[in-house]
C-alpha cells in the first residue's frame, strides 16, 4: 500500500538505482462500475455518487489508464513524488 511505498521510497532515495511508486489509476469505467451504478440505493447508499461519476464524464476508460501507465513507466525519472495519480497525468 501507500505506507510501504512511502517508507521504501524514502529508503530508496539513497540509491538512485531503485524507484518505488504508489500509482493510483483513479476511477475506471469497467463492468464492475456498471454493476455498481445499477445497484439499489437501499442496498448501496453511495450508488448515486457512482452514477454521477459516469454522468459527469469522470470515469477513465481502461485503455486510457493503460496508456498513461505505460507512459509513466517510461518516464519515471520525471516524477519526484512517491504517490502518483493517473488522473493527474
Amino acid at each position: 500500500g501507500n505506507r510501504y511505498a512511502l517508507a521504501d521510497g524514502a529508503a530508496g532515495a539513497e540509491c538512485a538505482c531503485i524507484g518505488v511508486f504508489s500509482l493510483s489509476p483513479g476511477v475506471v469505467d469497467t463492468a464492475m462500475q456498471e454493476h455498481i451504478r445499477e445497484s439499489d440505493e437501499a442496498k448501496f447508499s453511495n450508488v448515486q455518487r457512482f452514477r454521477e461519476y459516469k454522468e459527469q464524464g469522470e470515469l477513465a476508460s481502461p485503455e486510457e489508464v493503460g496508456r498513461k501507465i505505460v507512459w509513466f513507466l517510461n518516464h519515471t525519472d520525471d516524477f519526484q513524488e512517491v504517490m502518483v495519480s493517473v488522473r493527474d497525468m
